[in-house]
């Protein structure tokens, strides 16, 4: 059998690992902080709905129904989300990026879960779950995906350096 005849072509690749890791650390931060604020952004939203409960005399605003997130009165609870993305490296996962997204109010998570006795509410106003399953914040997580896929494609590309040879 003879050989064939033709082009024959090689081509090589030549990644800077270390460039494409301290990129890919970077894009990895900044989407952990673009997701956290988004989110911290929809539960400020989730908190500005008007209540469709019953007007109380002394109350400035309409308190919310039972089930409904709770009604803004003095915006305190909703001023108190805050986030904060910080890089971690622990030994088991060295790339991984740990957020926090909470509120410095006590009675934040138990108006969330369990209504409060004290304030004279037998069901909680849950406003957590609602705002992550809002159809704006799953839409603006499916866009910072595509976004960071994005990124991270551009900067494997640019520590690329490919090498054609034709023969």
């Amino acid at each position: 059998m003879s050989r064939p005849r033709g082009v024959k072509a090689t081509v090589s690749t030549n990644y800077d690992a270390k460039k494409v890791k301290e990129q890919f650390d970077k894009l990895l931060l900044d989407f952990t902080n673009r997701v956290t604020t988004q989110l911290q952004s929809s539960i400020k939203r989730t908190l500005s709905k008007k209540g469709k409960g019953k007007k109380y005399s002394g109350l400035r605003y309409r308190s919310a129904a039972a089930g409904d997130p709770p009604t803004v009165q003095t915006g305190t609870l909703r001023r108190s989300w805050v986030t904060q993305a910080a890089r971690t490296r622990p030994v088991k996962r060295p790339n991984s990026v740990s957020l926090s997204l909470g509120s410095n109010v006590i009675y934040a998570r138990p108006l969330d879960k369990w209504g409060s006795s004290y304030l004279g509410m037998s069901k909680g106003h849950p406003y957590i779950a609602p705002a992550i399953g809002a159809p704006r914040f799953r839409a603006g997580i499916k866009r910072e995906i595509k976004r960071f896929g994005k990124k991270a494609k551009q900067a494997v590309r640019g520590t690329t350096k490919a090498r054609k040879v034709i023969r």
